[in-house]
């Protein structure tokens, strides 16, 4: 089983097209793009993978156009999202939205940053909508 854990895991790519500019170092993912990382499955118009100057490791990952994603009970939705290998952070803008399957609580701003290995997030002009939980009934 692969270790989910720090930089530097295994990117799987997929998409119906996708260009490269040595000089840069870039990948250009276009239509249909589908990213997984471990247990996290992010869906996207266009992905720009940054690798470093040598071309032995992804930086930065820049997803565009109809961002979504999905890690265990969590979802989010956004129009950009840039993700930061050695940080393990991902910024989210454009009408970002996060919430979770199980407990039903929402969570939208003007930007969402998620820090993966911390479990940890931060919001700019946060507005959150808490659901209550729903209760079995007792037996009688």
């Amino acid at each position: 089983m692969e270790n989910c854990e720090g930089p530097g895991q295994t990117l799987d790519v997929k998409s119906e097209r996708m260009t490269f500019d040595r000089q840069t170092q870039t990948f250009l993912f276009q239509e249909r793009v589908r990213v997984r990382r471990c247990d996290m499955t992010i869906l996207c118009d266009r992905l720009r993978v940054f690798n470093d100057a040598a071309g032995q490791r992804v930086e930065r990952l820049l997803f565009t156009g109809n961002v979504r994603m999905q890690q265990g009970a969590r979802r989010v939705t956004a129009d950009r999202a840039e993700y930061f290998d050695v940080e393990q952070k991902l910024v989210l803008t454009g009408n970002p939205k996060a919430w979770d399957t199980e407990e039903q609580n929402e969570l939208t701003g003007e930007e969402i940053v998620v820090f993966l290995e911390e479990d940890k997030l931060f919001v700019k002009q946060a507005h959150v909508r808490f659901h209550p939980r729903q209760q079995a009934p007792e037996s009688p």
